[in-house]
């Protein structure tokens, strides 16, 4: 069973990252996330939120959802920028710019699709509402499916 679609915009700013994760979390609890899963929420939406405010196109907005399609919760966040993010596995830890890498290993699946509304992206990923770890790498490992 698919739950309704909870979302909320923001200005493109910092402080739009702190509320979108706020936000974020929040919705992953209304939904039954375990706390486990919603630590990985936090971490995930952060990065993602960071990402488009950093390269959404200046005076943008940020949108995010989240929804619970049976045992699997989505998360979805929007920006005015068509360009995808890269996992860049190259990079030195102590440069940063890591954050697609943790999407990729902590994510069930992932990707990014063209925003209809505003004609920009959004990136998504799915995560088991119960995530358990016991694999030190448990992640999708896949490619991201891309259709920007």
């Amino acid at each position: 069973m698919q739950a309704p679609l909870q979302q909320v915009t923001f200005d493109a700013t910092g402080d739009s990252i702190r509320r979108g994760r706020s936000f974020a979390v929040g919705a992953a609890r209304e939904l039954g996330v375990g706390p486990r899963t919603l630590a990985v929420v936090e971490l995930l939406a952060s990065e993602l939120i960071t990402n488009a405010v950093k390269f959404g196109g200046p005076g943008g907005v940020v949108r995010v959802a989240v929804r619970a399609e049976g045992s699997v919760l989505r998360m979805e966040v929007a920006d005015s920028s068509v360009d995808a993010p890269v996992v860049d596995a190259g990079r030195p830890a102590h440069l940063g710019g890591h954050g697609m890498r943790l999407v990729e290993r902590l994510c069930e699946d992932w990707g990014v699709e063209r925003d209809r509304t505003t004609g920009g992206k959004v990136v998504w990923l799915r995560l088991a509402t119960d995530c358990t770890f016991r694999d030190p790498a448990p992640a999708c490992g896949n490619a991201p499916t891309s259709t920007v």
